[in-house]
């Protein structure tokens, strides 16, 4: 806990603005990096949930189940920094995630499974470009908790893409 303290502290000293493909794309305070963290972490693991239901194809159910429990632990690991630097996260994704939730959940088959895909390369695009932003400037255990992040969200995009093309390969035959 110490550690993700001092990491907070870091994080906070070393990142003064960050910049996220949010919104207006308006630079950003650390505090709010971290509460768009977790939104996206929310929705992730809410599709992620919604995926393991409603998925056609295995790849997608285990992309699902992926995405929630990576998410889920980055999302821990974001609460601790939030609550470090003493801010308040609102439990729920944001207005656009749960818009996409809305829309995913009255999908189901290839309608579902292709949505869903597409909704997490594009989601997973997001979180690295936000990501990268800073990882750069993020020194000791700021910078390895921004690295870990990052790593996860690369996999996750390449686990999407892997599944999109097996999904296409399987409606071809």
């Amino acid at each position: 806990m110490k550690r993700t303290i001092r990491a907070a502290i870091t994080l906070s000293l070393l990142l003064p603005p960050l910049v996220l493909p949010l919104g207006a794309m308006a630079a950003l305070p650390v505090t709010d990096f971290v509460v768009q963290a977790i939104k996206s972490d929310n929705a992730q693991i809410l599709i992620g949930s919604l995926a393991q239901m409603r998925g056609q194809t295995q790849a997608v159910k285990d992309l699902g189940l992926t995405l929630v429990r990576d998410r889920t632990n980055t999302r821990m690991q974001m609460l601790a920094v939030a609550k470090a630097l003493h801010v308040t996260v609102p439990p729920a994704p944001g207005a656009a995630a749960a818009a996409a939730y809305k829309k995913l959940a009255k999908l189901s088959g290839t309608a579902f499974d292709r949505a869903f895909l597409a909704e997490v390369i594009d989601n997973q695009k997001e979180d690295i470009a936000a990501i990268r932003e800073h990882t750069g400037e993020a020194k000791g255990e700021a910078g390895e908790i921004t690295r870990k992040r990052l790593a996860v969200v690369e996999k996750h995009l390449t686990l999407a893409h892997a599944a999109q093309s097996s999904e296409g390969a399987a409606a071809v035959q």
